[in-house]
């Protein structure tokens, strides 16, 4: 009970102590901020002007940027892929196929076998 009260009692102080501080902040803060509202229109008109197409040619170029490096992305993904098949399906390939013919040999004659008009 005795802890209920104490609680209580804090909360009473806090907002009696919370209310003339907020009147105070009310008092001081709105004429601080509508002074800095007007003196902030001037500010605003010019960055509107002067900044609002150094806005746009920013997000132009990071979009040109972004859509360089994608494509650049998708060209080296399929470099690796590329890569891959050449080195684990046609290397191998081309790799038997040399041993068969090299085994078995091919249907051409050899170049010893030509018969040559005398070079």
């Amino acid at each position: 009970m005795r802890t209920l009260l104490k609680l209580a009692l804090y909360g009473i102080v806090g907002i009696a102590l919370a209310i003339p501080a907020a009147v105070l902040l009310l008092v001081l803060g709105v004429p601080i901020v509508a002074a800095l509202a007007v003196l902030a229109v001037p500010v605003l008109v010019v960055l509107a002007i002067v900044g609002l197409p150094v806005l746009i040619i920013l997000a132009v170029g990071a979009t040109v940027i972004g859509v360089t490096f994608a494509l650049l992305g998708i060209a080296f993904g399929l470099g690796i892929a590329l890569l891959k098949l050449v080195l684990f399906v046609a290397l191998p390939l081309l790799v038997v196929g040399w041993v068969a013919t090299r085994l078995v040999g091919s249907g051409e004659p050899r170049r010893s076998d030509r018969v040559t008009a005398g070079w």
